[in-house]
């Protein structure tokens, strides 16, 4: 299990996600109009970024993508059930991240205050997640193909 390299990039892409929730690191950042006084405490705390822990949903989201690439880390012996595992963490991720941009604009875009809304960089530490999940995809494809091409020599 842990002598294949697609193991490493489940374990990368776990650490990521890890730190990105635990770490408490912003996904989403508003940027405030210059001539604009923030008085509203909801504002202030809106203003630190957008967590994942913000949307109870998106938590639990969060948590079922971690189980699932758990899940992909440990049924190494089994290629067709990680491989699906893996898809469905990307696919899971990706809407996690779509869901916590949509959520806070619907949210808290009436502020006057808030003008826009940008990408902070637990964005990108959740797209290199997706990278790296798409890497041990491949890998385990690749081992896949190995063991049907020697079970044909057989």
């Amino acid at each position: 299990m842990w002598q294949r390299i697609q193991t490493l990039w489940l374990v990368l892409s776990i650490g990521c996600m890890l730190y990105v929730l635990l770490g408490h690191v912003p996904l989403w950042h508003w940027a405030v109009a210059s001539n604009q006084v923030v008085t509203d405490p909801l504002q202030e705390e809106w203003l630190g970024g957008v967590r994942i822990d913000n949307s109870m949903l998106t938590a639990l989201l969060w948590w079922v993508v971690l189980l699932l690439l758990v899940g992909a880390l440990v049924s190494f012996r089994r290629r067709p059930l990680q491989m699906m595992l893996v898809r469905w963490a990307i696919v899971l991720s990706l809407f996690v991240v779509l869901f916590s941009g949509y959520y806070a604009y619907l949210r808290y875009a009436d502020y006057e205050a808030l003008v826009g809304m940008r990408p902070s960089w637990g964005v990108a530490l959740l797209a290199l997640s997706v990278v790296f999940d798409y890497l041990a995809l491949r890998y385990i494809r690749r081992d896949e193909e190995l063991v049907r091409s020697a079970d044909r020599l057989r």
